[in-house]
């Protein structure tokens, strides 16, 4: 048996950095829509808390408010889910990629994920 050494911490951290912001939120799929919660945000993609798991590979999109120093700013952004995970009663993190974004919503994001 081969012994390997474990992850340096550099290989365990995500591509983006992400910011919390925590607030309602709404997820559209099929014409239906779902009222969710944001964990967190990055400008590849975001992660949500909701009522009940998504299977990943679905594209829906995601209506939110980002808080920026100028006003809150209303964006609806394309997302392809990639993993749903179940953290307790009726709650799931559900990882989500951007699929998609225009540049103005793109720097939006930007913005609120580096400022202190």
């Amino acid at each position: 048996m081969i012994a390997r050494a474990p992850p340096n911490e550099a290989s365990n951290r995500r591509s983006f950095q992400r910011k919390a912001i925590r607030q309602v939120a709404t997820i559209v799929h099929a014409e239906q829509a779902l009222q969710v919660r944001t964990w967190d945000l990055s400008i590849d993609g975001m992660c949500l808390v909701t009522p009940r798991p998504m299977p990943p590979g679905r594209h829906c999109t995601v209506t939110f408010s980002i808080p920026l120093e100028a006003g809150d700013r209303m964006v609806t952004v394309p997302l392809k889910i990639v993993y749903s995970s179940y953290t307790g009663p009726e709650a799931f993190k559900v990882g989500a990629v951007f699929a998609g974004v225009d540049a103005d919503v793109a720097e939006a994001i930007g913005t609120f994920v580096n400022s202190p």
